[in-house]
């Protein structure tokens, strides 16, 4: 399988995307802050730095015992383990 030439830029600024989102949702992070509360803000970052309105899957923020799982859904709990995005 080959990729056309219009792929491999595509993949690039999608990792940039995520790379910018990911650094302006990092410094708001705080203790106390929930699981939902930082998918929400990496979401809304997501969003700012030019990803698409429908994303293949919403970020993964996942804690304590949730944080092994690589499907987990954003919960109240905060403690802090594990960011997918």
């Amino acid at each position: 399988m080959s990729k056309d030439s219009a792929e491999p830029t595509a993949m690039r600024r999608a990792a940039k995307i995520a790379q910018n989102a990911l650094k302006a949702t990092l410094p708001m992070i705080k203790a106390g802050l929930t699981e939902r509360a930082i998918a929400a803000e990496l979401t809304l970052q997501l969003l700012r730095a030019g990803s698409a309105g429908e994303m293949p899957f919403s970020p993964i923020v996942s804690t304590g015992p949730n944080s092994a799982n690589p499907h987990a859904l954003p919960r109240s709990a905060n403690w802090l383990k594990a960011i997918c995005w």
